[in-house]
C-alpha cells in the first residue's frame, strides 16, 4: 500500500505535503508566482498537477517532492481557462473559453477548438470520463472528447433531445456530472430533482429518476457501477445497469456539495448532527457518525478530500481555513493536525507521500 499525503498550497505559494503517517507537513515545494496567483493542486497519473490562475501548470513528483523540469509547462492559452482541469486517459484535460487542452505528464500540450455557447452558460464546468470518452458540460452545453485523437464534438443538441424525451422541462441546466464505465450520469440543477442516465456512445437516455422528496440534486458520485446522488436532504444510491434508485438517507441538512467516495464508504457532512457521516457505499448502512473536534458550525464549509487509502477534511468558517483533519478509517476517529501555515484556499489533492530522503 502506497502511503499518502494531503497536498495543499499555503499563502506563500508553497505546496505542502501533510503526511498521512505522521500528520505533519513533511515536504515543501516552492511554486513561485505573485500573490495574486491562486494554485489548485490535483492528483493524476502518480503526479501532483498544480494549476495556476494565470494559466500556468506545474508538475510535481510526489515521491521526491520536486518540480519536474520545466517548472511551468503551459503558458496561459488564448481565451483563458474555465473550470477545474480533469485527469483521465493518461492526460489532464482543460476546457478553455474557445478550446479543449490536453496536457501530458511529459509537459506536452495540444488544443482542439471548442467554442463555448454563451447562451447556454450556467453553473460550474463539470467533467467526467467513461472508458471511451471525456465529457465537459456547463449550463446546457455538453462536449464529448475522443481521448485517442483529441477530436471534440458538441453534443448539446443531442443532450437537449434526451432531456425532451425524458420530459425534463427547461432550463434543465447541468448541475453535476459523473460517469461509470459505460454510463454518463447527469444531475439537472436549478432547483430540479432530476437525474438522467445516458448512453455515452449514442447520447440516448437509458433511464431517468427523481429525488423522492423533490429536493434538487447537488452532486453525483461514482463508485464502481453504483452512483450516489446527493441533495441537501437525501442520499440516494442508483444502479444505472438495473435502472433502480434507492433513497437510503434522509436528513434536513446534508452538505451535499462536499462529499467523497473512498475506502468502500461515502463520506458526507450532516449539519443536523454537526458530524461527518460514513455510509457503506454498497448498502447505505451508516458505519459511523464522526465528530470533528474544534470545528465551528456557525458558518461551516467542509471540503472532503479522499485518496485510495486516506480521507482528509479542510474546515473553514470564513476565507481562512481553521483546520486540517485526518480520518483514521480503522477507528472512525478524526484527528486535527497542527497547522502553522495559513492555507490560501481549501483546494487540495491526495497523492503519494514523499519518500524519506
Amino acid at each position: 500500500m502506497t502511503d499518502e499525503a494531503l497536498w495543499v498550497v499555503d499563502e506563500s505559494n508553497v505546496l505542502l505535503a501533510w503526511d498521512g503517517r505522521t500528520g505533519q507537513a513533511s515536504a515543501r515545494v516552492e511554486l513561485g508566482g505573485t500573490g495574486d496567483v491562486r494554485w489548485y493542486p490535483q492528483a493524476g497519473g502518480g503526479l501532483v498537477w498544480v494549476f495556476g490562475s494565470d494559466g500556468s501548470v506545474a508538475l510535481v513528483d510526489p515521491f521526491t517532492a520536486r518540480l519536474l523540469a520545466p517548472p511551468v509547462i503551459a503558458p496561459r492559452p488564448p481565451g483563458g481557462l474555465v473550470g477545474m482541469p480533469h485527469y483521465s486517459h493518461g492526460a489532464m484535460w482543460i476546457w478553455g473559453t474557445d478550446r479543449v487542452w490536453r496536457v501530458t505528464a511529459a509537459g506536452e500540450s495540444s488544443a482542439t477548438p471548442a467554442e463555448r455557447d454563451t447562451r447556454r452558460f450556467g453553473g460550474a464546468v463539470q467533467a467526467a470520463a467513461t472508458d471511451r470518452w471525456v465529457f465537459f458540460g456547463q449550463g446546457r452545453q455538453l462536449l464529448r472528447v475522443d481521448p485517442r485523437t483529441g477530436a471534440v464534438a458538441d453534443e448539446s443538441d443531442r443532450l437537449h433531445a434526451a432531456l425532451d424525451s425524458a420530459r425534463i422541462p427547461p432550463p434543465g441546466v447541468l448541475d453535476s456530472m459523473t460517469a461509470g464505465p459505460d454510463d454518463l450520469v447527469l444531475a439537472m440543477g436549478y432547483n430540479e430533482p432530476d437525474i438522467v442516465v445516458l448512453d455515452p456512445d449514442t447520447m440516448r437516455p437509458k433511464w431517468t429518476t427523481r429525488v423522492p422528496d423533490g429536493s434538487f440534486v447537488v452532486t453525483v458520485h461514482q463508485s464502481g457501477r453504483d452512483i450516489w446522488a446527493l441533495s441537501e436532504s437525501t442520499a440516494m444510491r442508483l444502479d444505472p445497469g438495473g435502472g433502480s434508485a434507492s433513497p437510503l438517507v434522509r436528513r434536513r441538512q446534508l452538505e451535499a456539495a462536499s462529499a467523497a467516495v473512498a475506502l468502500g464508504s461515502l463520506w458526507i457532512v450532516d449539519r443536523d448532527d454537526e458530524a461527518l457521516v460514513r455510509l457503506d457505499v454498497r448498502t447505505g448502512r451508516i458505519l459511523g457518525r464522526l465528530e470533528i473536534p474544534g470545528a465551528s458550525w456557525d458558518q461551516p464549509h467542509v471540503r472532503i478530500v479522499a485518496g485510495e487509502h486516506t480521507v482528509w477534511l479542510i474546515c473553514r468558517t470564513s476565507v481562512i481555513e481553521d483546520g486540517v483533519y485526518r480520518i483514521d478509517p480503522d477507528t472512525n476517529q478524526v484527528h486535527r493536525l497542527a497547522q502553522p501555515h495559513e492555507l490560501k484556499h481549501s483546494y487540495a489533492a491526495v497523492a503519494p507521500a514523499p519518500r524519506p530522503q
